[in-house]
Order: C-alpha cells, then structure tokens, then sequence
C-alpha cells in the first residue's frame, strides 16, 4: 500500500507509476475516491488481526534498513521463513525502510519454538547485514538486547552505558534490563 502527500502529488504519481511499470507487481489498485482509501487503510489495519487467526502464536518484530536494501530484506524474510518452517507475515512503512516481519506459529510445540527462536536471530542479523537497524519503532527491549553490541559496537554501547550510569548512579532505573551491571 502507498499513499502520497505533500507538495508535487502528480510528479509523485508519475514516477510512482513508472516504477511500478519497472517492478510489474501481480496487482495495483487505486483509490478513486475518499471512501475508497478508507477502505484501503482498513484492510491494512486488518493484517495482524488476520495474521492472529492463523496459529496461537504471533510475533511481531521490527526492523529497519535503507529502502534500497527491502528487496533484499523481503527475499530474506521468505528464505528464513521457508528454512525453519514458518509462515512469516510482512507489512509495515516501506518509505521508512522499516517492516513487521510477523511469526505465526505455535509455540507450544518445542520444534516450532526452536525454528522461531532461530528465525528470529536470522532476521536480527539479516537485517545487520543489510545495514540496518534492530528497530525502527518499538525499541530494543528484551529480545533484542543481547543483538545490540552487534549492532552499535562494543565502544558505543560503553558510551550508552556511561550516560545511563550519570544518571542511574544506584542502577535502580531498570537494573540489568538492557546492561549488565
């Protein structure tokens, strides 16, 4: 899904257009009115939901690289989701380069717990070498602290470490949620 705002719509549309002529995408629909686009943007609000209905368990992620590089990142996506037997949804901002690749799974199953837990540290270092980042919305939190040195380096992860300490002194704020003590 694409929408466009801001000043040039019709240039914006053109190129648009020629770009997907270069892509040749199984379908294109366009809004031709208000109601229309409404439609459109609820139905995209309706993937994870959808997405939810298909196994007891869903995990969504969050990662982000340079535009260039989504081609790659789906095509890795598809790669690692066929290697540990998954089905993995994908939406997200594509102007931003950042996606939701969405594990559907169920994680009562050892197997498919051990696939998931594997699939996502491919994804987290897919990402990595496209060179991008862990996140581009929800943070870093738990499940990906332990990617975060890979991503920032041993000396920038210091730094965030100092700052933190200049202000939690004590480390009572979140003790060894992200760093270790």
């Amino acid at each position: 899904m694409l929408e466009l705002d801001g000043y040039g719509l019709k240039r914006q549309a053109v190129l648009v257009d020629k770009v997907l002529k270069t892509i040749k995408p199984l379908s294109v629909k366009k809004a031709k009115s208000k109601k229309q686009s409404e439609n459109f943007w609820q139905a995209r609000k309706a993937a994870l939901p959808a997405l939810s209905s298909i196994a007891p368990s869903v995990l969504l992620e969050d990662v982000t690289v340079m535009r260039s590089e989504l081609p790659s990142l789906i095509r890795g996506i598809q790669k690692i989701a066929t290697n540990n037997n998954l089905v993995i949804g994908c939406f997200g901002h594509a102007g931003d380069g950042n996606l939701h690749p969405t594990i559907v799974t169920d994680l009562r199953d050892e197997n498919n717990a051990q696939n998931t837990k594997k699939a996502i540290k491919e994804l987290f270092e897919l990402a990595l070498q496209l060179g991008g980042t862990l996140t581009g919305e929800h943070g870093i939190g738990l499940v990906k602290k332990e990617y975060l040195e890979k991503e920032l380096g041993k000396k920038s992860q210091g730094i965030m470490e100092a700052i933190k300490k200049v202000f939690d002194e004590k480390n009572i704020l979140n003790p060894e949620k992200i760093f270790k003590k």
